[in-house]
């Protein structure tokens, strides 16, 4: 896991957003951003 402290610059990252279009870091340059990441919860039945 990475940690930013405030003012260092983030690496670039491309995900999905919840629409299934690609997003990346670099498309937000220039502009405050709120970053939470909130993984996907996978239940797993035994």
């Amino acid at each position: 896991m990475t940690h930013l402290k405030e003012g260092q610059i983030a690496p670039e990252i491309k995900t999905e957003n919840q629409y299934g279009e690609v997003i990346s870091l670099s498309g937000y340059k220039g502009k405050k951003i709120i970053d939470k990441v909130k993984p996907k919860i996978t239940q797993i039945k035994s």
